[in-house]
């Protein structure tokens, strides 16, 4: 990454419908925790992950920000409360700079039709269709910090 005022990194990675990162035994069994962690040892100042199709946590390693996945936007798979949600994620850069992050949360109606879920309606990511925090704790809780 020599020679980049700002590297930015996207994975396909890590085991499917669950909300922390982690190796899909059998399939890819390299941890995206770790490859993260690797990445941004080698140079990398931002990282979003995708494939597991449900909201997972983020990260803030040695002050670099991992979005593990933000979960499905468009696709067909209507069977569960957690592959209908998503996140849009909004990054502001002053410069090299990250300076803001806002999740925008999503459901899925009618098979791949996202709607924009309003502040004040019950559930989006980590939460029941009834608003509570769903049991293993928020899907967007972050998982280290430095």
């Amino acid at each position: 990454m020599r020679g980049l005022r700002f590297g930015f990194l996207a994975f396909h990675w890590g085991a499917e419908y669950v909300s922390v990162p982690q190796s899909a035994e059998g399939i890819a069994p390299d941890d995206p925790v770790e490859i993260a962690h690797l990445a941004v040892d080698a140079g990398a100042d931002f990282i979003i992950g995708n494939h597991p199709h449900w909201v997972q946590a983020v990260e803030l390693y040695r002050g670099k920000l991992i979005v593990y996945a933000h979960g499905n936007y468009i696709f067909d798979q209507m069977w569960s409360y957690e592959t209908r949600v998503g996140v849009i994620g909004l990054y502001t850069f002053y410069d090299d700079k990250l300076v803001r992050v806002e999740f925008i949360p999503t459901i899925i109606e009618d098979y791949a039709q996202p709607r924009l879920l309003s502040a004040g309606e019950a559930g989006g990511p980590g939460r029941d269709e009834g608003g509570q925090p769903r049991a293993g704790g928020e899907s967007l809780a972050v998982i280290s910090a430095p």
